[in-house]
């Protein structure tokens, strides 16, 4: 047997062994999570947030579409999908508010989401179909920026930007003999270019038939603005005073050769009859039908 004060000697040592091990194994651990370089995250292709934006050109864009198509041949495809993302407008709510009247933020988001989910289909289909191909690519170049709104009729009552907004128009073409081009609209926010619709900004989507080519322009008469669509007006929309809609025979000459009156309010027929007369379409011999709207807000 082992005396007693021997024992508690051993017990002693048997402690502060334990104790320096543990110290030391401390003391190196630390000394080499201080020497040892962080490990790199894998590369992606994807740009990081510490790396210079895309420029504000068409040069800026075509780096942009660059990297989408990268991204989809890579097998990172959450790169790709996060990359995709960011064409929409951060935060759009809070844009819409800054840029836009407070009466037309709740439309616009409404409007701005269903648009962007049909531009990012889009996008993801023509990159998940075309960019298999070694030779697939897309060339940006800048497309023209229709003209600004006008003052009366219809386009007066379209919710319009501040003046800080600059809307930039490209094209976008594949470089196979398909899909066919498009031209898309963006704004440049935080070093990156964000949709916001094609041709025309989707807030401004109702140009496309305003100014189709059966479309007449706003005309005053009297006191009383005067325009006539080919398309369908809610008699509720504020600043509408009235809508006569009218069958219009055009003869080959482009003019108006005869009425029929649909619907509207009588007193205001032989004013419209009279607008549409003034008017030379292209020739066709056809008929079709017309709404003639009324604008009460003075211009």
């Amino acid at each position: 047997m082992i005396p007693l004060n021997r024992e508690v000697e051993e017990r002693r040592w048997i402690s502060v062994t334990r104790k320096t091990f543990l110290a030391c194994a401390v003391l190196l651990l630390t000394l080499w999570a201080i020497t040892t370089p962080a490990e790199e995250p894998l590369a992606t292709g994807n740009r990081g947030q510490d790396q210079a934006p895309y420029s504000d050109s068409a040069a800026g864009l075509q780096s942009q579409m660059d990297e989408l198509i990268h991204l989809i041949k890579s097998p990172e495809q959450q790169a790709f999908i996060s990359s995709l993302d960011k064409l929409a407008i951060p935060n759009s709510r809070e844009w819409f508010t800054a840029h836009f009247p407070a009466y037309a933020v709740d439309e616009l988001q409404k409007n701005y989401e269903s648009a962007f989910a049909g531009y990012r289909s889009h996008v993801w289909w023509v990159m998940g179909n075309f960019a298999k191909d070694p030779a697939f690519g897309v060339r940006v170049e800048v497309s023209e920026t229709p003209r600004a709104l006008n003052e009366t009729g219809f386009e007066a009552l379209l919710p319009r930007p501040d003046g800080r907004v600059k809307v930039e128009n490209y094209r976008i073409s594949p470089t196979l003999s398909k899909p066919p081009s498009w031209v898309s609209s963006f704004v440049y926010i935080d070093g990156q270019f964000r949709f916001v619709g094609g041709t025309y900004p989707f807030w401004n989507e109702k140009l496309t038939s305003l100014r189709g080519p059966m479309a007449i322009p706003a005309k005053l008469m009297g006191d009383i603005t005067v325009q006539g669509v080919p398309v369908d007006v809610d008699r509720n929309t504020p600043g509408i005073l009235a809508i006569v809609v009218l069958d219009v025979r055009i003869g080959s000459d482009g003019r108006a050769h005869g009425f029929k009156v649909k619907s509207g309010d009588s007193q205001y027929v032989k004013q419209a009859e009279d607008y549409v007369r003034d008017w030379k379409f292209f020739p066709m011999a056809t008929t079709f039908p017309l709404n003639v709207v009324f604008f009460n807000v003075k211009h």
